[in-house]
């Protein structure tokens, strides 16, 4: 009985322990969507201001701090592709 305990306690701290975790990293995923949102909706306000090649540099910066994001990726190359035409 005391071993089913202890068990159980031992399983519950480990429960706390792994959804802290997930927590802290939940978070951390959620500040990089925020600060790539920021960078698009700036891109979107230099567009909007026919600065498109302001907005380019601005895209292509953030790219280089952030090689994997795939949305400022697309957006580029779509702003890219409109200031070719």
């Amino acid at each position: 009985m005391e071993f089913a305990g202890l068990g159980a306690i031992m399983l519950i701290l480990v429960l706390i322990v792994y959804l802290r975790m997930i927590e802290a990293r939940m978070k951390q995923r959620n500040r990089g969507d925020r600060s790539e949102a920021l960078i698009l909706e700036q891109a979107d306000m230099l567009e909007s201001f026919g600065k498109p090649e302001d907005a380019i540099r601005l895209l292509e910066k953030a790219l280089v701090e952030k090689p994997e994001s795939t949305a400022i990726r697309a957006r580029l190359e779509l702003l890219r592709a409109e200031s070719e035409e």
